[in-house]
């Protein structure tokens, strides 16, 4: 039974009959009690940077290991076993990772003195970086404002890395994006309803199910309004050529923002390939088309 008083007597060696006794009592004090067996290591997703740190409130941790425990222990955090164990500098219990990943430990003390260090980890997992594109634009080509997107096709400037683990999705507002549902499924030809009109895309890393998602707007730019000019008239010069230039003003009488080019094409003037300034005319008709 606890305590126990133990008896004690010293002789002397060379005289027998001198010898003292004493007594003392021995006791014992438990160990603190608390939950061990639940897993309370960290796997989060990285959030504001792409650091490998993240904002760590410790507290739920306490009561996960004291709840239904009774005397509770005292729990507090250490970055080192040493520390844990000589009671020094203890950790904040808003606590921001150093490393990763870290393992912290935890003292565990009975109100008696006697005390357990155990430890956990943290793991932050990597969260794709989703480029801010503030504007995706598209010419529009009847005049409407609507247009229609393929969304695949700017991707490359969204993502950071390459699409290795990268899965896209795509949302008409910010609470379809929260619900997952539902998605635009025609990305490759999403039609516009209004402009400008901005949807949500949401990257999902499929090794670490870490998602990051951003906002993108979605412009339909209207081609300049020009007049429709079917001939052009030219008196017969001294030399056979003409400046083209001279007929911009005939097109727009806004031409400041605008650039002109002439083609002897239909083909040269939609892919932008081989315009001319000057044209070498002769007596009679000939077609140009401008860009």
């Amino acid at each position: 039974s606890f305590p126990q008083t133990i008896y004690v007597k010293v002789d002397n060696i060379t005289d027998s009959n001198c010898f003292s006794t004493s007594s003392f009592e021995i006791n014992t004090f438990p160990f603190p009690v608390y939950n061990s067996t639940i897993n309370i290591d960290i796997t989060q997703c990285e959030t504001d940077e792409v650091d490998g740190k993240i904002d760590i409130d410790l507290n739920p941790i306490i009561t996960t290991l004291t709840q239904g425990i009774s005397p509770t222990p005292t729990i507090s955090f250490f970055s080192s076993y040493i520390n844990a164990d000589n009671n020094t500098n203890p950790l904040p219990l808003n606590y921001k990772n150093t490393s990763n990943p870290q393992t912290l430990y935890i003292r565990i003390e009975h109100d008696n003195g006697c005390y357990l260090i155990d430890d956990f980890g943290i793991n932050v997992l990597a969260t794709p970086l989703v480029e801010q594109i503030n504007n995706i634009t598209q010419c529009d080509t009847d005049y409407d404002g609507l247009t229609i997107f393929n969304l695949n096709d700017f991707e490359i400037d969204i993502f950071d890395v390459r699409k290795d683990f990268l899965v896209s999705s795509y949302f008409l507002n910010l609470e379809a994006l929260e619900n997952g549902f539902p998605e635009i499924n025609s990305t490759d030809a999403f039609q516009t309803t209004s402009n400008p009109q901005t949807i949500y895309i949401k990257v999902l890393n499929t090794a670490s199910q870490c998602f990051s998602s951003a906002p993108l707007t979605l412009t339909s730019i209207l081609p300049p309004t020009i007049n429709q000019i079917s001939e052009h008239i030219i008196c017969d010069p001294n030399t056979p050529t003409y400046d083209l230039s001279q007929l911009n003003t005939l097109f727009s009488s806004e031409t400041q923002d605008l650039t002109f080019q002439y083609f002897e094409a239909l083909s040269n003037a939609e892919n932008k390939f081989d315009p001319i300034s000057e044209y070498n005319f002769q007596i009679g008709t000939s077609p140009l088309f401008v860009r």
